[in-house]
């Protein structure tokens, strides 16, 4: 949590997840890689102070690497859930 007004509470998180892959050529060698993707996360969050109900809604874009090229890919996600 990062900041909060009450019962709004927006977020922000950093992660990283580590890919080993492997791949095989037409000579059926295997070679193996690691990449990953570095994933940002945004969200808000409603949820009174002594309140049970949480509402929360985020985006998480991925930036992947593989090899010496990048992309990026969008994800998200709406959370109703119950405090206790």
């Amino acid at each position: 949590e990062i900041v909060s007004f009450g019962k709004h509470h927006a977020e922000i998180g950093l992660g990283y997840t580590f890919v080993n892959d492997k791949y095989t050529n037409v000579l059926g060698e295997q070679t193996r890689q690691w990449n990953g993707f570095i994933t940002p996360n945004l969200s808000y969050r409603y949820q009174k102070p002594h309140g049970r109900f949480i509402f929360k809604a985020g985006i998480t874009p991925f930036f992947e690497r593989y090899g010496g090229s990048y992309d990026m890919h969008f994800s998200g996600g709406v959370v109703f859930g119950y405090a206790f």
